[in-house]
């Protein structure tokens, strides 16, 4: 546990803690919360704890690992003795060998495998990428008697942000005729980040656009989500002429995009308060929402620029950038949109040409290949690859902290 080694005191009790439960009752049988009273040091970062669970011998329990922090980690590991026995294959290839049976189960709409591709789909302990090639899989098998099937499995509250996003992106791409009401109904009351993705998805097809201008209208989305940079090309390119109008009828009384982002920099520059954060609370902001692009120290992808020497470019550059990425944009970093001939529409950015194939690189660093024949359309986007949501998603006090370990950052 090195959550107390992480701050700068190296003392106190952590906010991180392991406890033994009994399964029925869920009593708590055996707890731990690591304390120092005197500095943490390296060789503290490890420690034996021991449980007399004699008494509950027979009973069925389990052991709850909580990682409450963002600084640290926790981890656990060497039960004496051994609680379960150690499968062969980890939780990663297993989930890994599925995804793949489900591809091929997809490309070759293997009719038999419906009905396993369907439990797959609905168990909730199962990988997202191995529920979303369910998914996948069992649209290709039979689309009319699986749409459904797949829509409420996107519209349940209880999944996951992530596997929401993907069953957005599946059904965007199927035939189902009430796909693009179903994407509506997954607007109103989304996280933004869902919202965005939701959006960028209906904007390829004017009856998406519909949907999206009305919800809209009812308010069960907020406007400015048509100034995201993944909606609005592909809606001034996709409206109708009567959506164009809509559209204008909406837009009255909305305050500009550019005056708006423009007051917000300088509310975060004027504001900016780096007694109140820390430089190790940034630093774990900037790996979780800028390392899968951006390298510091030889750590990190090298999909966008190395960041070595980032500090120099000062607090107005900095924020400049972040908040406003598509102000001044690199030829080298403006994004393609790729219509494929069967109608599917993906985006990324180009990174190399591979024989017979185009690799690109989507806005979660991850590359993805496209063969040249499948190819109907390539467009160069005015837009960067750099996600254009952080003044929604990213709270002041965490741009703060992101900002200061960014101008710590001098080399």
């Amino acid at each position: 546990d090195n959550d107390v080694h992480n701050t700068e005191a190296k003392t106190g009790v952590s906010k991180n803690s392991v406890r033994i439960l009994l399964s029925k009752s869920r009593e708590v049988i055996g707890s731990y919360r690591s304390a120092f009273s005197s500095t943490m040091g390296m060789v503290d970062l490890m420690k034996q704890v021991p449980f007399d669970l004699s008494k509950y011998a027979g009973q069925l329990g389990y052991i709850e690992v909580v990682d409450s922090t963002n600084t640290g980690s926790i981890g656990v590991g060497g039960f004496k003795p051994a609680v379960l026995s150690i499968p062969d294959l980890g939780t990663a290839e297993v989930a890994e060998r599925y995804t793949r049976a489900a591809e091929i189960v997809g490309m070759y709409k293997v009719s038999s495998q419906g009905a396993a591709m369907k439990s797959l789909l609905l168990n909730k302990r199962a990988d997202y990428k191995t529920r979303t090639a369910a998914a996948i899989a069992l649209l290709s098998i039979d689309p009319a008697k699986n749409s459904a099937l797949v829509e409420g499995v996107f519209l349940d509250i209880s999944e996951s942000q992530l596997l929401k996003e993907k069953m957005a992106q599946v059904l965007g791409q199927s035939s189902s005729p009430s796909r693009f009401s179903v994407l509506r109904k997954g607007l109103a009351g989304s996280r933004r980040t869902l919202q965005v993705s939701i959006a960028s998805i209906l904007v390829n097809a004017e009856a998406g656009i519909g949907q999206l201008l009305e919800a809209v209208k009812l308010a069960d989305v907020p406007y400015d989500i048509l100034t995201e940079v993944s909606v609005k090309e592909r809606l001034n390119s996709n409206m109708s002429a009567a959506q164009k109008a809509e559209f204008s009828r909406l837009s009255v009384g909305q305050a500009s995009e550019s005056e708006a982002r423009k007051a917000l920099i300088a509310t975060r520059i004027s504001s900016y308060d780096p007694s109140a954060v820390g430089v190790v609370e940034g630093k774990a902001l900037f790996i979780q929402n800028c390392s899968m692009c951006h390298q510091i120290k030889g750590e990190g992808g090298l999909i966008g620029p190395q960041l070595d020497g980032i500090g120099n470019w000062g607090q107005q550059a900095l924020t400049d950038k972040i908040l406003d990425p598509n102000r001044n944009i690199s030829q080298a970093f403006r994004t393609y949109t790729v219509t494929l001939k069967n109608g599917k529409v993906l985006s990324g950015l180009f990174r190399r040409e591979e024989g017979a194939v185009l690799i690109f690189a989507n806005p979660g660093g991850v590359e993805f290949s496209v063969a040249k024949n499948d190819i109907k359309e390539r467009v160069a986007s005015k837009y960067t690859l750099m996600p254009d949501q952080f003044r929604n998603t990213i709270s002041k006090k965490d741009f703060d902290a992101l900002m200061k370990f960014l101008l710590a950052t001098k080399g």
